[in-house]
């Protein structure tokens, strides 16, 4: 999938290039967009037909959706905010190799452990 950092400035941003490909596992997690910054956004559709559902794989039928509805979510899957003295960022990626071994997510990472800890 393609990635897409933020056109806003932002210290977690800083030094990625604007486009990025990364292999990796993506979820259909709402986000409250009004109250984050936005990071880090992917390409891919998030609708419900392009995912699975993790209660039914629990139950042992994996790569399934049959029965289960997801309303369609915002592709945001990276994002920064002030909780009141604490700073917070969210990354969705990040779940393997896929991830790891790409420089742009190295570097998306150092920048957000840098960000939180007030560098």
């Amino acid at each position: 999938m393609a990635y897409t950092a933020s056109t806003l400035p932002h210290p977690v941003t800083q030094g990625l290039p604007p486009h990025f490909a990364l292999q990796d596992e993506l979820y259909l997690a709402q986000v409250f967009a009004d109250d984050v910054v936005p990071l880090l956004t992917c390409d891919a559709p998030f609708t419900r037909d392009h995912f699975w559902s993790a209660d039914l794989a629990v139950r042992g039928h994996m790569f399934a959706n049959e029965g289960w509805d997801h309303p369609p979510v915002q592709p945001l899957i990276g994002w920064a905010k002030q909780a009141l003295a604490s700073r917070l960022v969210y990354l969705q990626p990040g779940d393997g190799p896929g991830a790891w071994d790409n420089a742009a997510y190295r570097t998306l990472v150092r920048n957000a452990m840098r960000w939180v800890a007030g560098q």
